[in-house]
């Protein structure tokens, strides 16, 4: 549903909070879209797993450290970070003989 931009407006203006709401959320995916910017322009698949592992490790757990679930599967990982998922499996592997994350019950921990 489209919502005509002067009803968008009255509704900024009779709700502010709900600026305040979308401006969060616009900062939020544009934090996201500049790191990931960063990570995609390697070609190494090590730096943008570890980029998308880090963001969300960032921003989804409280800054106390210790492991985080990444909840995403393979193909997800695959998908956001433009890698095969044969590629994402290889170097997740890889990660975890190498200490940087642990694989638990086909779960990945960061």
């Amino acid at each position: 549903m489209e919502l005509p931009k002067d009803d968008f407006f009255k509704l900024l203006r009779e709700h502010p909070q709900y600026a305040l709401e979308i401006n969060r959320n616009m900062a939020q995916r544009l934090y996201y879209k500049m790191l990931m910017s960063q990570n995609l322009f390697s070609k190494d698949p090590w730096v943008r797993l570890s980029g998308l592992m880090d963001y969300f490790k960032q921003t989804h757990t409280p800054a106390a450290g210790g492991l985080y679930q990444i909840p995403l599967t393979r193909q997800q990982m695959a998908d956001l970070t433009g890698l095969r998922v044969e590629t994402v499996i290889r170097t997740v592997k890889m990660m975890e003989k190498a200490g940087r994350l642990q694989i638990k019950e086909r779960k990945i921990y960061y």
